[in-house]
């Protein structure tokens, strides 16, 4: 639709976002973002999120080489993020009212997670 903003860059820290139901979906870097800045976040991140809107988390992936994956895990850390499982992701995400529910790009050197919000 023709005036309708279909997508918006913020330039800030995500423990300052201060919008409510203002967007459909988020895209958050897991690699780049401190444990405690994504615990602090996520609260921010669901009030800014429209009911049932996604956010999505990059970070990078697991593979079964043990090399690549150490590799992998110490980019992360270089990076400034952490290294989350999918079992803690998932309890994170649940805690904060979204539903983890794909990862979304399977096999590339990133994965994509799609996590729901839960509105009730």
């Amino acid at each position: 639709m023709i005036g309708e903003r279909l997508l918006t860059f913020l330039k800030l820290n995500l423990t300052d976002l201060d919008y409510t139901e203002e967007y459909g979906c988020a895209f958050v870097p897991l690699m780049f973002i401190p444990h405690d800045v994504l615990i602090d976040a996520l609260p921010r991140l669901r009030q800014a999120i429209i009911p049932d809107g996604f956010i999505f988390l990059a970070v990078y992936s697991n593979p079964a080489d043990p090399i690549t994956s150490a590799l992998n895990e110490l980019q992360t850390v270089i990076s400034g993020g952490d290294n989350w499982s999918e079992e803690e992701l998932a309890k994170l995400l649940k805690d904060n009212g979204f539903t983890l529910e794909i990862d979304i790009t399977p096999g590339m050197p990133v994965s994509i997670y799609r996590a729901k919000l839960n509105f009730a």
